[in-house]
């Protein structure tokens, strides 16, 4: 089994290799910065209620787009052509 990740990892171009790079690289980072916002946000504002919560998650979540949003603008700064078309549409 080793054998064959191996041989496909070297059938990997560059470009697809740093779309691997980018993708794992977002999302450690990503769910690194969520787990501790919600972590802070249930400590500091668990007791506040329903709406409190619901809140924390949402900030956990929009960080988490955030820092994929970034780490995929660092790698592919084409990246910024296509946020801008989406901005406006």
């Amino acid at each position: 089994m080793k054998r064959k990740i191996e041989e496909w990892r070297q059938t990997l171009s560059t470009q697809q290799g740093l779309w691997l790079a980018a993708i794992f690289l977002a999302s450690f980072l990503g769910t690194a910065v969520s787990g501790a916002i919600l972590k802070w946000g249930m400590i500091t504002y668990g007791e506040w209620g329903t709406v409190a919560r619901l809140a924390v998650s949402l900030a956990a979540t929009a960080a988490y787009a955030l820092v994929v949003v970034a780490v995929f603008y660092a790698f592919f700064p084409e990246t910024k052509t296509a946020l801008q078309r989406i901005w406006r549409k």
